[in-house]
């Protein structure tokens, strides 16, 4: 999550330093930084927490889809009397179907982030061009100062989710 936090944050400073740039030349009054709180944005982005809802939905039927797979094919009767050799073997399918599920997942769930990072940072362009803000940072790197945006942006985002 930090890395995700880096990179919105570069990109932020990316996306609005040339902003900094031309307001040096043709600046008529001061600019502020603001800040976010980039962690609690991607936590209670819209899309995210309905991805949480649908993932643990999606891994406990696949937990019991799994565990009936395991009980079929290594001939389980009773989970408490199991010998070594289909423990064994039970464990070694448990490792393989958590790895196939985690691959799957994988590029989903990097999907929904690419995602809501992009809302974050289309909202924070919005956010900065009407409160004439020179930068959003995140939270975590301004130590002194700034306006706090981080209900404004998710403010932006929930809206535009509001009709989905």
């Amino acid at each position: 999550m930090k890395s995700i936090r880096t990179m919105i944050c570069i990109v932020l400073f990316a996306a609005v330093a040339p902003a900094l740039l031309c307001s040096r030349a043709n600046a008529v009054e001061p600019k502020t930084v603001g800040y976010a709180k980039i962690e609690e944005l991607m936590s209670k982005h819209p899309m995210i927490v309905k991805w949480k809802k649908e993932f643990d939905s999606i891994k406990t039927k696949r937990e019991k889809d799994v565990e009936k797979k395991i009980i079929d094919k290594v001939g389980i009767k009773d989970k408490n009397n199991m010998t070594d050799a289909q423990k064994n073997q039970a464990r070694m399918m448990l490792a393989s179907e958590n790895e196939r599920f985690a691959n799957e997942m994988q590029s989903k769930n990097d999907e929904k982030l690419k995602k809501a990072e992009d809302d974050i940072k289309t909202a924070a362009a919005a956010v900065a061009s009407k409160k004439n803000l020179t930068l959003i940072l995140d939270r975590s790197v301004v130590v002194f100062g700034g306006v706090d945006v981080t209900n404004d942006i998710l403010d932006i985002i929930k809206k535009k989710y509001a009709s989905k």
